[in-house]
């Protein structure tokens, strides 16, 4: 039995390693305001393109993990899905979710 996540409307949601935006826009698509991160531009771009066909809004942000400034407080969920990082950048990034 799989259980499922229930978000607040219009949650703030931070996707990370996001690459061509599959699951940040069916966030989107449920009402949530949800930003992408990811190093690559073209999967970004590709991100981008998707959102468009599919008419929600996305924002997306080119960033190293390793570098990105996650803000306090700022995120009512931080998501990762086949978010796969060096060792020492998953230690950082986990250090700075709360």
């Amino acid at each position: 039995q799989m259980e499922t996540l229930s978000l607040p409307p219009k949650a703030k949601v931070l996707m990370l390693a996001e690459g061509e935006g599959r699951n940040a826009v069916a966030l989107a698509e449920k009402g949530h305001e949800v930003t992408g991160v990811d190093i690559s531009a073209v999967g970004l771009k590709k991100a981008e393109k998707l959102a468009a066909q599919r008419n929600v809004q996305l924002e997306t942000v080119e960033a190293d993990l390793g570098q990105y400034d996650f803000g306090k407080e700022k995120w009512d969920f931080i998501v990762g899905i086949f978010c796969h990082m060096p060792p020492p950048v998953r230690a950082r990034v986990l250090a700075e979710i709360p």
